[in-house]
């Protein structure tokens, strides 16, 4: 009879946890951008590059961080959204514009579920106007004010991914 494999989540997402997620992720994010640059076919380099994706995407979900939230809203009433497409940030490091630390850094808001599915309605689901102004994303389709999600202070809406990351 079938017996799955089960591992035990981690008790606790502290600082330790976190380390070891990025650690392993990277390694593995490294691994595959060296077989990226090995492939020939393109579905060979489609595949690593989908794998690259999802180690991005499982490292930002196991280290539960988020930077912003839509002011006047809690996080039970809002979608953990990518304010850079996750999609954009594999991109853009296969391209060498941002590491591999950069990505696992990057900006994630609690965003109310209205403006998330305006996002989707209106293309901007997958896409960002400017890599360097990021919540342009947002700005160029409705009026928002955005807090820090640990001091609760207005984020200014022009700020630069560089000075998103200066903050990490």
């Amino acid at each position: 009879m079938y017996q799955p494999v089960v591992y035990e989540r981690a008790p606790s997402y502290n600082s330790e946890t976190v380390n070891e997620v990025y650690n392993e992720c990277e390694s593995t994010i490294i691994y595959h951008l060296e077989q990226l640059n090995q492939k020939t076919s393109v579905l060979g380099k489609r595949i690593q590059r989908d794998l690259i994706d999802f180690t991005i995407r499982r490292a930002q979900g196991y280290s539960r961080k988020v930077h912003y939230i839509e002011e006047g809203f809690e996080p039970k009433d809002c979608d953990r959204e990518h304010v850079i497409p996750a999609k954009v940030l594999r991109d853009e490091l296969i391209r060498g514009n941002l590491t591999i630390q950069n990505c696992f850094d990057s900006p994630i808001c609690y965003l109310s579920k209205d403006k998330h599915k305006q996002l989707k309605k209106n293309g901007y689901a997958s896409i960002v106007p400017d890599l360097d102004y990021f919540f342009k994303r947002y700005t160029n389709l409705f009026d928002i004010s955005i807090l820090d999600y640990q001091t609760k202070n207005k984020v200014d809406l022009n700020l630069t991914l560089d000075k998103h990351f200066e903050k990490e």
